[in-house]
């Protein structure tokens, strides 16, 4: 279940890459300059990334509690260079 939805949000991923939303990010990528003297609102698309960025992360996390049956908070922790030397 969890990788037929993993693939499910690959594919739309995808769609929304190879659509002409998709293509207008990857011009404001290579060059943000260029992409604002052609005419593209670059920062209203950079606003309409952020929404899909946040669904696909948020999906990411459900995945993450049905895959591993427990979410708590020191899951995602990482070592930050204070804290790696409390353990060491």
């Amino acid at each position: 279940m969890v990788a037929l939805i993993g693939f499910g949000a690959l594919y739309a991923l995808l769609r929304v890459v190879r659509s002409p939303f998709g293509h207008v990010l990857v011009a404001i990528r290579e060059n943000q300059l260029r992409a604002t003297f052609q005419g593209y609102p670059v920062e209203r698309y950079k606003l309409g990334a952020f929404r899909p960025r946040g669904v696909v992360t948020g999906l990411g996390g459900a995945l993450t509690g049905f895959q591993h049956y427990l979410v708590s908070a020191e899951a995602p922790r990482s070592c930050f260079p204070a804290s790696c030397w409390r353990w060491w």
